[in-house]
């Protein structure tokens, strides 16, 4: 009997944790995902800026497959370098919150980036004013093989200051480098989720009950 109480606390710790994870977490839900799609709700509100447009794939003379849907978002061709573009949204943060940024990018034969020219994914994390980040993260540079879709995520907590939160993809042509464009898809953007404070509270309630019950068993075989 004694021998038993300790696996049975650590099992209902286990199910307590998991069921957190399932059906307790906060704050937890997409900020927002696009495919670029012609009426998607949110289109309207990306910032694009240099050599950065939404393009059909198809009546645009098949320079590629979108992901998912019929378009996508083209970034780059310097001609000549150097030069960065891209696209991103904004929306409001606090500090200490966590947010995961992931999508999928194409190098297309019909538009190859050139050596030294490369894509990335971003996050940055601003105050109230400015475009200057308090911190970023940013992805791995980004030039996959041809005519592959090659996903991309990262994750950021805002910083102490932090009011807004940016997400943001790009494409960087060096001076040095060639010229060339990635197309973008399927982007999302989410709240990482946490363990809720009442989730916790359950916890140490359950646990203190089992450790009692663990307790009254030894004093019954004694």
């Amino acid at each position: 009997m004694i021998s038993k109480a300790p696996s049975v606390l650590v099992r209902t710790i286990a199910g307590l944790l998991l069921l957190g994870s399932a059906s307790t977490l906060y704050p937890q839900g997409l900020l927002f995902s696009s495919g670029f799609e012609t009426g998607e709700p949110g289109l309207g509100n990306w910032t694009m800026f240099g050599n950065a447009w939404v393009e059909n794939g198809v009546t645009a003379g098949r320079r590629f497959d979108a992901y998912e849907g019929s378009y996508g978002l083209f970034v780059g061709a310097f001609v000549p370098p150097p030069g960065v573009a891209g696209a991103y949204r904004t929306f409001p943060t606090t500090p200490g919150t966590e947010y995961q940024w992931s999508g999928h990018v194409l190098n297309s034969m019909h538009f190859a980036v050139g050596s030294g020219t490369y894509g990335q994914g971003v996050i940055q994390f601003l105050g109230a004013t400015g475009d200057v980040p308090l911190s970023s993260v940013v992805t791995a540079d980004l030039a996959p093989p041809q005519n592959i879709w090659t996903s991309f995520s990262i994750s950021g907590i805002a910083p102490p200051g932090a009011e807004r939160v940016r997400f943001q993809i790009i494409v960087n042509a060096p001076e040095d480098s060639s010229s060339g464009g990635l197309f973008y898809d399927s982007v999302s953007a989410q709240v990482v989720p946490e363990v809720s404070p009442a989730l916790w509270g359950t916890l140490v309630i359950v646990v203190a009950g089992a450790a009692r019950r663990l307790g009254a068993k030894r004093t019954q075989v004694k």
